[in-house]
């Protein structure tokens, strides 16, 4: 794992606790303490360990758990329109001409990562 990869796994990590008191391993919270440098290899193995056992997840692979035999496209991403079944994509236009191309809307949608909490 590259530095800049680290750094994302990192605050991916800490996103995923509500504070730094459940964050197993870490000596030190990564963000509000600067004592973490003093265990560097304590953070790195934690940040990877948090990695491991919490891949990055998609909308698309959450969907298909639940409904394997869905569509896909010739691409590989779900047929489903987003806006058919999220509210807050729909702008009341789906018949009437929505100005957003749907092959990467949904694209955009269904490969957007998600945050197991």
């Amino acid at each position: 794992m590259d530095a800049v990869e680290f750094l994302k796994e990192a605050h991916r990590m800490c996103e995923s606790y509500d504070d730094c008191e459940g964050c197993p391993g870490v000596p030190a919270c990564l963000v509000n303490d600067t004592d973490w440098h003093k265990n560097p290899e304590v953070v790195v193995d934690a940040v990877e360990k948090f990695t491991a056992e919490n891949p990055k997840t998609t909308r698309q692979a959450e969907f298909l758990l639940v409904h394997p035999e869905a569509v896909l496209d010739n691409d590989g991403i779900l047929c489903v329109l987003p806006c058919m079944i999220d509210k807050q994509m729909y702008d009341g236009r789906f018949n009437g001409g929505c100005k957003v191309d749907c092959k990467l809307c949904r694209r955009k949608y269904w490969l957007a990562e998600m945050t197991k909490k």
